[in-house]
């Protein structure tokens, strides 16, 4: 058990052959940069007390499996988890703000990840090498830096269409693409006078409310059912 801080130097448990877990208590706030510097541990939680951690705190773990991150870090430092291979389990903070470059670059594969909504930004290569078996993107508008999913590779992504993730991905023939949250099955349908199309709400929750933005160009019943009545363009 360890109280308030970890800050002896900046690699306490570096090397050690014997460490395969640990209990860090509920009172640490802070640990220090390289604290498991290519130790044995294999898994870990991170107590929620904890507010600050340094770069590189895993680096080269190689039998490090799980990763557990109570709420209340808000930044994921660079470097945390390089090099640890066999990672499966990884579970972020419902607190995170930002992932840091090379943040989340294990070198390895993770089955699954939730992005929490609250994350705002990710930074460069911060999955680099990386395989993501299942990615579920909860945080619609996370700011992405222009090479942050550089060299990450995306099994499954799930997002809504408003995600910049969708918008990314919608064409990637590798990722399979599963959309989350309500949205229209078709963006734009195009119709003549007096034709008629059923629009379609997929995951829908609850009663579904139809409008037209313009009544003299397109109505729109109580089911969906879409008329057009004249000329330009009417949002359903």
């Amino acid at each position: 058990y360890f109280h308030k801080e970890v800050r002896r130097g900046n690699d306490l448990f570096n090397g050690f052959t014997q460490l395969e877990n640990i209990n860090l208590g509920d009172s640490i706030t802070e640990i220090k940069q390289y604290a498991f510097y290519k130790s044995s541990l294999e898994s870990i939680t991170i107590p929620k007390s904890l507010t600050k951690c340094g770069r590189s705190l895993f680096f080269g773990c190689n039998s490090l499996k799980t990763v557990i991150f109570e709420e209340g870090l808000t930044v994921i430092p660079s470097e945390i988890l390089e090099s640890c291979p066999d990672l499966e389990k990884l579970v972020l903070p419902s607190t995170l703000k930002t992932i840091s470059k090379n943040g989340l670059a294990v070198d390895g594969s993770i089955k699954e990840l939730i992005l929490p909504a609250g994350l705002e930004y990710i930074d460069s290569k911060a999955f680099y090498g990386t395989t993501i078996e299942k990615l579920i993107v909860n945080c619609d508008n996370v700011q992405l830096h222009k090479d942050a999913l550089n060299s990450c590779d995306i099994k499954e992504l799930h997002c809504s269409k408003q995600s910049v993730f969708y918008k990314l991905y919608v064409n990637d023939s590798y990722t399979k693409l599963v959309l989350t949250g309500i949205y229209l099955k078709d963006d734009a349908v195009k119709l003549d006078f007096g034709k008629t199309y059923q629009m379609t709400v997929m995951n829908p929750t609850g009663t579904t409310t139809w409008s037209t933005s313009d009544a003299s160009i397109a109505t729109v019943s109580d089911t969906g059912l879409v008329t057009g009545v004249g000329t330009g363009t009417a949002v359903i």
